[in-house]
């Protein structure tokens, strides 16, 4: 990967990794740069696609949502 490339993926998505330093949560993800834009992918099993907020700021990404236990909603106590 050229410096350059590397230099732009830190300007984009370290300073939305620093703001989720105390995130309970941080789903892997895979960046890729295609002729049409960027695509992100994200780890997010067990996420329902309705239960996921996606907000662009700028060059800030942020994702937001809600991983439920399935479990949790039988009589199950999360220990």
């Amino acid at each position: 990967m050229s410096k350059d490339l590397i230099r732009l993926m830190h300007a984009l998505f370290l300073p939305g990794a620093e703001a989720c330093q105390g995130a309970p949560w941080s789903p892997s993800m895979d960046v890729y740069r295609s002729p049409a834009g960027w695509l992100v992918k994200f780890d997010l099993a067990g996420v329902r696609a309705e239960d996921i907020e996606l907000d662009v700021l700028g060059s800030r990404m942020v994702v937001r949502g809600v991983r439920r236990d399935p479990r949790a909603g039988r009589g199950a106590e999360k220990q």
